[in-house]
């Protein structure tokens, strides 16, 4: 971490440098989150976030132009690029010693195709979903990012569910 810190002032511009620190203050957990979903390490995980924020700090100038919510989203898929990156390079490493086993080459598939009909779905229905599940947000947090009551949250994760449970039984049709 003390590499992200040194390239932080690093940056030209302290506005540069006040902005994505406060990116980073906002999003650390997230970012950690996301990328020990994908590495179940917590090691690994925060290089992995390094590696992201190393990234983003190159785009920072488009950072700037994102709504929060397409932000937020930018964030989560360059986490999720990091660490997946690493994951393949531990691969590389261990692929003497790492098999994959039929169940979890299934696996693999199956999510997939889940993030295909994911990015079916619409940019909200995208984060909502994101929210609810890379973010751990309760029903009231999310309801309160997008403007309604917690007690609608239910519904509209339902009817999510069920628009991606067909998108994903249009999937295994074709």
């Amino acid at each position: 971490m003390l590499a992200f810190y040194t390239v932080v002032w690093t940056m030209h511009s302290e506005d540069d440098r006040a902005f994505f620190q406060q990116l980073y203050i906002d999003y650390e957990l997230m970012m950690f989150k996301k990328a020990l979903t994908v590495l179940r390490n917590e090691e690994e995980s925060l290089d992995a976030v390094s590696d992201a924020c190393l990234m983003l700090m190159k785009r920072i100038s488009t950072l700037r132009q994102l709504s929060d919510m397409s932000l937020r989203r930018y964030i989560i898929i360059t986490v999720e690029h990091a660490s997946i990156n690493r994951l393949r390079r531990m691969k590389r490493i261990n692929q003497y010693s790492f098999t994959v086993d039929e169940e979890c080459t299934q696996e693999l598939a199956a999510n997939e195709r889940l993030k295909k009909a994911i990015q079916k779905l619409s940019e909200k229905e995208q984060w909502i979903l994101s929210m609810r599940f890379d973010e751990e947000l309760t029903y009231k947090q999310i309801a309160q990012q997008i403007g309604v009551k917690p007690q609608n949250i239910g519904g509209i994760l339902e009817r999510t569910y069920k628009r991606l449970r067909r998108i994903l039984e249009e999937v295994e049709l074709n």
